[in-house]
């Protein structure tokens, strides 16, 4: 790839996150369904750039690039998050996936994630509509095999790495729009 279509790259993924940003992932501006969804957290909201943020939805730089605790990159290492912190979050995004539509929250309602790690399911059944409107996955996600029984949602979704998704089934609708 030329290096001028990189540098085209960077911009558009720069663009993408001033957007997210400006949608407002925070704990003040997600939606009273959201609040309700991530009730959980609301004890446990992390404090950074002036506002307060699930796990699910900290950021790893603000709008002026400045690194979350959740980048590696972050520099005090009493605050940045350990490889187990980083996993625990990855087996909560699949275990909010792939519970039982038996449960209370009928939909996965993960629009605004930042996933920073690779994320792989493999071989599941998901049964639940899964909304993932503007998410970020900063690593790459694999969905080996995985049967989506209802709707899809990834719009304005951001992918910086490989998003494989081979051998998936989609039973419902897949929404794409505006994904990157």
């Amino acid at each position: 790839m030329p290096q001028n279509d990189k540098m085209n790259l960077t911009e558009i993924y720069d663009k993408k996150f001033e957007e997210w940003w400006k949608e407002g992932w925070d704990w003040d501006n997600l939606s009273p369904e959201q609040k309700e969804y991530w009730i959980a957290e609301k004890d446990h909201l992390i404090a950074f750039a002036g506002k307060q943020w699930t796990r699910f939805h900290l950021p790893l730089r603000d709008i002026d690039g400045n690194a979350s605790p959740k980048n590696r990159g972050f520099k005090d290492p009493e605050l940045r998050w350990s490889d187990s912190k980083h996993q625990k979050l990855l087996d909560d995004i699949s275990a909010r996936l792939t519970e039982s539509r038996r449960s209370l929250r009928d939909t996965a309602r993960l629009s605004g994630i930042v996933v920073s790690e690779s994320l792989e399911i493999s071989e599941a059944v998901i049964e639940r509509s899964v909304l993932l409107e503007s998410a970020r996955f900063e690593k790459a996600i694999n969905f080996y095999g995985v049967s989506f029984q209802e709707s899809v949602n990834l719009r304005d979704s951001s992918f910086y790495e490989l998003a494989d998704m081979r051998g998936c089934a989609f039973l419902g609708s897949l929404t794409l729009s505006r994904s990157l």
